[in-house]
């Protein structure tokens, strides 16, 4: 009997089906059922619940994957949102794709500059020196008030996107439409981040986060794999925080405090760290809860604290992590 008709080659091959067809009514359910079935207010929330779970996406692709863990990460997702409100209310740049992109190499440039400096520590030192680099950041920002708008921040009147120039263009105001370019570009960002993670360079991540030691002795430099995952963590993470600044029409220094990044932890973790998908569904879930528990009580941090307990204790692999275990026990029945 050839490999190719095993039991195991069929039990792959069934697993593989079954995740292509979860993806396929996924899609269908984001792109066509929602949008239609959902009022503007509903679809408003679960847009700013994506541009979080991108967020906690980037952070996954760092912490998940290499095992390092910023407390700083809330500066790059504010500076993407203050490169995109400066860029347009300082310097008057009205092109969406230019201040996008501004944003986006805002935080390619911190998270490169932050990676080289911190990443000659590691464990709890790279953290504690991510998170003062983010608060030297958040001061820089207050301060600057006559360029950042300082405590008072800044009010963004957004333009018309043109997504093809001269033949398409919307408006970011319009709920739907800000929806699905929100999706769109968080699908695009997955497959990219998935394609790095399933590369060799995704190996050497995955080496770093079991036994960085035995990579020195086999002579791999692990510091710049260690770099490079920050960087596309920051830049990614960069990405969520112009979308962010898109939504809202006005940011503030709030989104550099650090409970922005202890918040992505917990989104990182309940979701199922070292997945990608189940961070997009833990910031995305959480970001719900919070807001509507938010509405009902005042003391909604006492809910919201006992569910992240209750995750953690009874799902320590994450939601990902339950839902490949349903998915074994699935199979082991067929």
């Amino acid at each position: 009997m050839s490999s190719q008709d095993s039991p195991l080659a069929t039990v792959r091959e069934f697993g593989g089906g079954v995740r292509l067809g979860v993806y396929a009514i996924v899609a269908v359910l984001f792109l066509f059922v929602i949008p239609q079935t959902v009022d503007s207010s509903m679809l408003s929330l679960l847009t700013r619940g994506l541009i979080f779970g991108m967020f906690a996406m980037g952070y996954d692709f760092m912490y998940g994957y290499s095992g390092m863990v910023s407390f700083g990460h809330a500066a790059l997702f504010g500076i993407g949102a203050y490169g995109f409100g400066v860029g347009i209310t300082y310097f008057g740049i009205e092109s969406v794709w230019l201040l996008l992109l501004i944003g986006v190499l805002c935080g390619l440039l911190y998270a490169l500059v932050v990676g080289v400096i911190a990443i000659r520590t590691r464990a709890v030192y790279f953290a504690i020196l991510t998170l003062a680099f983010a608060e030297v950041f958040r001061i820089i920002i207050i301060q600057f008030t006559d360029v950042t708008g300082g405590f008072d921040g800044l009010v963004i009147n957004l333009p018309e996107w043109p997504i093809v120039p001269g033949l398409v263009n919307i408006s970011v105001y319009e709920t739907t439409s800000f929806y699905y370019v929100v999706f769109i570009l968080l699908g695009l960002t997955y497959l990219l981040l998935r394609r790095m993670t399933q590369s060799p360079m995704g190996e050497v991540l995955l080496g770093i986060r079991e036994n960085i030691d035995r990579l020195e002795y086999i002579g791999i430099d692990e510091r710049r794999y260690r770099i490079f995952a920050f960087t596309v963590s920051g830049t990614v993470s960069a990405l969520a925080g112009a979308l962010y600044a898109m939504d809202i029409s006005f940011i503030g220094p709030n989104v550099l405090q650090p409970v922005q990044s202890g918040e992505v932890i917990l989104w990182t973790i309940i979701g199922g760290k070292g997945t990608l998908l189940g961070p997009i569904f833990g910031g995305t879930l959480i970001w719900f809860i919070e807001d509507l528990v938010s509405e009902a009580i005042t003391w909604w941090l006492i809910p919201v604290g006992t569910l992240f307990i209750v995750i953690v204790i009874f799902a320590p692999s994450g939601i990902a992590g339950w839902v490949k275990w349903v998915g074994a026990r699935v199979r082991d029945r067929l």
